[in-house]
């Protein structure tokens, strides 16, 4: 497993995990097009659907530390704000929320009980052009944890282990088909994305309208469209037994004394793919531009104010008339 993989595993107590009830109130309109997902590939053995739950918008803006800014909203679930119009608000209004960035929710029907332990969820910030067309290839394939963490560069790792089913997890149960949904919402200290951004004009102009469709991603330039990226991961049962007998034959020889590090996996044991998602495409701005364009309607007011009675601009200066 890589260091940067090990890292991830020992921040993970810091980070807002949680699966909740899903309530019919509360789902979204799934035609809104914050909502649509590029790509959807779910294993149907093991899932009946695979959905966001939360709104993404079509511009983010990302500091010097390569943090996103309020991403995937800012402000409450109630506001769902984007960074550009929060910031906006924040100063004119007291009222309005605090809040560095909300939770991405996930949405997932399974065909049955999954135990949270058994759930492994990977997720990125990329650039479509370094993904292949589908994530077909990935579901209902095997693999352990070094080989999931070996194939994705800089992942953001969630790992359900360790959550208190009864303050974290709820259920609901379709009696008919005996299904269970989940509302997965997931929430690290800060999204990152470290890529070179885009040098596009006027991206604020995509802040209400996200990219929906590949063949609307495909008219940009290369390495501007950007996604964020879900693989969904369950403990494969078959492998479970054989890491039993495995660990078992090591400790007879006198082996598995040293103490394993958290999360690291038993060996033997993998993860199926169940389920992929790509949201909406988005464009990645730098938040200098963004408070460039914000401070410009002030500095043309101020320029304004300072043109005494009488006064007007020729190419940028003040002329004063002869008195």
């Amino acid at each position: 497993m890589s260091n940067f993989a090990s890292r991830m595993f020992d921040d993970l107590d810091a980070d807002r995990i949680s699966l909740t009830k899903i309530e019919s109130s509360t789902v979204p309109n799934a035609t809104a097009p914050s909502f649509h997902a590029l790509d959807r590939q779910v294993l149907p053995s093991h899932v009946q659907d695979l959905s966001f739950q939360t709104k993404f918008f079509g511009v983010y803006w990302r500091n010097r530390n390569n943090n996103i800014c309020g991403f995937p909203s800012v402000g409450s679930v109630s506001h769902n704000l984007d960074y550009q119009t929060w910031l906006k608000q924040q100063s004119a209004d007291d009222a309005t929320p605090a809040g560095n960035h909300d939770a991405i929710k996930i949405k997932l029907i399974a065909n049955a009980v999954i135990p949270p332990d058994d759930i492994l969820i990977i997720t990125r910030i990329c650039c479509l052009t370094d993904l292949p067309a589908t994530d077909s290839s990935l579901v209902n394939h095997v693999y352990t944890k070094e080989q999931i963490f070996s194939e994705i560069p800089e992942p953001v790792i969630f790992s359900m282990a360790g959550l208190n089913d009864s303050e974290s997890v709820t259920q609901t149960m379709n009696a008919q088909q005996g299904s269970r949904t989940y509302t997965i919402s997931l929430a690290p200290r800060a999204w990152k994305y470290s890529k070179k951004g885009s040098r596009l004009t006027k991206k604020e102009d995509y802040t209400f309208k996200p990219i929906v469709s590949q063949e609307t991603a495909d008219t940009f330039s290369k390495n501007i469209i950007v996604t964020y990226q879900v693989v969904i991961y369950v403990l494969d049962s078959s492998t479970v037994e054989k890491g039993r007998k495995v660990a078992k034959a090591g400790k007879s020889k006198g082996k598995g004394t040293k103490r394993k590090k958290r999360n690291s996996g038993k060996q033997g044991e993998q993860y199926r793919c169940i389920g992929t998602l790509r949201s909406s495409g988005f464009i990645i701005g730098s938040t200098r531009h963004l408070r460039r364009i914000t401070n410009a309607p002030k500095s043309k007011e101020k320029k304004k104010e300072s043109v005494k009675d009488g006064g007007y601009i020729v190419g940028g200066f003040i002329i004063q008339p002869y008195l």
